[in-house]
């Protein structure tokens, strides 16, 4: 049976980028780059974990930063209008990591969760574990059925597979060169006409 899907970036899209707040309040500016300034995601990852331990970083203290972390004003209502589309399923495919999405945005009903994990003994980060590990595309293909109408929303470098592998990609608050590399894509600024655009492409 054909279902309608849609797939999302969290990052940018519903919650802040992490990472770059937790180097700010750290004070550690290796923990602030991003997959739009390192887009192999596994180089990132090891620079980030390398710096962690060379400043003794415990993950408690990682947690106590998340704590003050909020999604984006309007997130959770817009999230929560998209998974009440009926005949829709929804899901956030994203490279962070289910320990921090679970502090900052909770369980979301309405939407699975896809992101990878951090391996953590005595209360320090000790490896990673890639489950989605910059391979968005290829997490979206395993997801959808031949028969699924799917509709990508991302915003950076690291969500161009995923857009590719839709019928339907948004773009929200996008860099400068996604919009050129997507020219036939739409464009959000806000949750409002987020919403309104899932809704028209998915009736």
């Amino acid at each position: 049976m054909a279902t309608k899907l849609v797939a999302s970036d969290l990052e940018g899209v519903f919650v802040p980028e992490i990472w770059p707040i937790i180097g700010g309040r750290l004070g550690i500016p290796e923990l602030s780059a991003t997959t739009r300034d390192i887009p192999d995601f596994r180089r990132l990852m090891e620079s980030r974990i390398e710096a962690i331990r060379r400043h003794d970083i415990s993950f408690s203290t990682i947690e106590s930063v998340l704590r003050s972390v909020t999604p984006f004003r309007g997130a959770d209502k817009a999230m929560t209008a998209i998974s009440s589309i009926p005949g829709v399923k929804c899901a956030i495919i994203s490279d962070s990591f289910e320990e921090f999405i679970d502090i900052v945005l909770g369980k979301h009903p309405g939407w699975r969760m896809f992101a990878n994990h951090f391996s953590v003994s005595h209360d320090r980060i000790e490896s990673c574990s890639f489950d989605v590990g910059g391979q968005k595309g290829e997490v979206l293909r395993k997801l959808k059925a031949p028969t699924d109408t799917v509709l990508a929303i991302g915003d950076s470098f690291n969500d161009v597979d995923m857009l590719r592998g839709a019928q339907f990609r948004i773009l929200f608050n996008p860099i400068s060169d996604m919009r050129n590399q997507f020219m036939d894509s739409i464009t959000c600024n806000n949750f409002e006409s987020l919403v309104e655009n899932i809704k028209r492409l998915l009736s």
